[in-house]
């Protein structure tokens, strides 16, 4: 029985788990989210640091889950991995990503605007979309809610 079995999952450390997704190993699919979200908060630094580091064998892009399990747990240093997931394909900023961002409301703001101004007008038309409001950023909002 091999230890990527799905039936063994809750035996693999969470980093472990997360290295196989982006290899292809195993399949991002509700046992392995189940796994994963059962473990709880205290799992969020594995996920944390795991999205951290940029791994070129990695083939399958798992940001998605990423978000999703920081999202699922509330955790502050979500953050810094939302930015860091928007600098690395910053004209593709999703819906989940940006429903992640709400949350942090005004502390979301200035990591943002330093980001547009590191990447610049053209790279960072999805950032400048997600810092303008009608408050003067004073809220972030979804697309679905701007006019």
């Amino acid at each position: 029985m091999s230890v990527y079995d799905p039936s063994r999952y809750s035996e693999v450390p969470t980093r472990e788990l997360l290295d196989a997704a982006a290899l292809g190993l195993i399949g991002v699919d509700r046992r392995l989210v189940k796994v994963l979200v059962d473990r709880g908060p205290a799992a969020a630094a594995d996920v944390i640091a795991f999205a951290s580091e940029e791994n070129e064998q990695h083939r399958i892009d798992i940001s998605q889950l990423v978000v999703d399990l920081l999202r699922h747990w509330n955790v502050p240093q979500a953050l810094d991995v939302y930015m860091d997931i928007i600098r690395r394909d910053p004209e593709d900023v999703g819906d989940e990503l940006i429903q992640a961002l709400l949350p942090f409301r005004d502390k979301a703001v200035e990591p943002l605007l330093a980001l547009y101004e590191e990447l610049g007008e053209e790279s960072g038309s999805d950032i400048a979309f997600l810092l303008r409001s009608e408050e003067h950023t004073s809220e972030l909002q979804s697309r679905q809610y701007l006019v």
